[in-house]
């Protein structure tokens, strides 16, 4: 059921994926999708320290910077032109 109400924008504080959308298998998926195209620039961690550093890509974010970490929920698929994850 769709609720009326207009979802929170996530906080530092906040989980970014609700209880209802955290299923193992959604997990197991998002994680597959994660070492498929983000993994090589961004890292295991999530840092920006992946294996394209040592090919001379200057600068990846990371995703513990607080801008994008308040980013909407798929809007990062959406600016990345390598996140195509749909």
């Amino acid at each position: 059921m769709i609720s009326a109400t207009p979802a929170k924008k996530p906080t530092a504080h906040s989980p970014r994926v609700s209880r209802s959308r955290s299923r193992p298998d959604l997990i197991k998926r998002g994680q597959g999708r994660y070492m498929i195209y983000c993994y090589p620039c961004h890292g295991a961690l999530g840092d920006g320290n992946g294996i394209t550093k040592s090919y001379g890509m200057l600068v990846t974010p990371s995703y513990h910077d607080d801008r994008i970490r308040n980013m909407p929920e798929g809007e990062i698929s959406t600016r990345s032109p390598t996140a195509r994850t749909r």
